[in-house]
């Protein structure tokens, strides 16, 4: 999928993603002073760009999709999409961008075109041809 935004969106978006992951840590919870230097460095970020909110959302949002089921990282997710709400974040745009990073999760889990899995034992042979896997006691260059 073509992303049309600008290049300094992305490289907002970028910034967003690297702070908000830095404050958040694996605590489950941020002191007030922690929070409040989240709050300020998260601001700094977006500036005064009329679409920092939804840039914040979009964070808080992909990153709730892209790691819902997963242990510890899920816990993660929500300190951060926390963190991006107090922060600013347009929190009626999230679960948009949550189902676009469950999307982006699920795409990133297929296999490449064309590959396939091999049984247990199966060694891919010449030409993508899968032979079987020599026996332990043979010698494989023989």
């Amino acid at each position: 999928m073509y992303d049309s935004r600008a290049a300094a969106g992305r490289i907002v978006v970028a910034q967003l993603a690297g702070a908000v992951s830095r404050h958040a840590g694996w605590k489950a919870r941020l002191t007030e002073d922690e929070l409040a230097a989240a709050i300020a460095e998260l601001q700094e970020i977006t500036g005064n760009r009329p679409d920092g909110p939804a840039l914040m959302a979009e964070v808080a949002g992909v990153g709730l999709g892209a790691r819902a089921g997963i242990p510890l990282e899920e816990d993660k997710a929500r300190v951060e999409a926390r963190i991006l709400l107090a922060a600013g974040a347009d929190k009626s745009l999230i679960a948009g961008w949550e189902r676009e990073g469950a999307r982006r999760a699920a795409r990133a889990r297929q296999l490449p075109f064309g590959a396939r899995l091999l049984a247990p034992g199966q060694q891919p042979g010449p030409a993508g041809r899968t032979a079987a896997a020599p026996d332990a006691g043979e010698d494989p260059r023989a």
